[in-house]
């Protein structure tokens, strides 16, 4: 039995569509974005963006008191609207933190940017794993 190479309609391209590897655009998401909620607490304060050797890097920062928590740099994988696009709507990134992995999901919305964490705990702890989406405004001088 052969495995098919999609996984519905939505993922075939016809042959004239094939013309070899596709390039996702990430420029949407480059930029410095602050989270809209200042007002309460939050996981992620403020998300720098930009694009290094040709990879989407995320480099957030978390809502930490008296200063931000730096959790450094990832490189994001990138996603297009369907197979047929080239204008990136969405990243996904991971934290490893060692006593837990944050999996970021994105996407911009009328020019917010969304980010959803799904928050894992290793080390046994009895925290419960949890989910966060927060929303974020890019700042003006970019």
């Amino acid at each position: 039995m052969s495995v098919p190479q999609y996984s519905s309609a939505a993922d075939r391209l016809d042959d004239e569509q094939l013309k070899g590897p596709s390039m996702v655009d990430p420029t949407p998401f480059v930029g410095t974005w602050i989270n809209t909620n200042d007002s309460a607490r939050h996981k992620i304060a403020r998300v720098v963006i930009s694009i290094k050797d040709g990879s989407l890097v995320v480099h957030a920062f978390g809502d930490c008191s008296p200063d931000l928590c730096d959790w450094g740099e990832v490189v994001a994988d990138v996603f297009a609207e369907s197979i047929g696009s080239h204008e990136a709507m969405s990243f996904s990134a991971v934290y490893d933190f060692g006593f837990m992995e944050s999996y970021l999901q994105s996407n911009v919305k009328h020019g917010t940017l969304v980010i959803a964490t799904c928050n894992k705990f290793k080390d046994d702890n009895g925290r419960s794993n949890y989910y966060t989406r927060e929303f974020f405004y890019q700042t003006a001088d970019e």
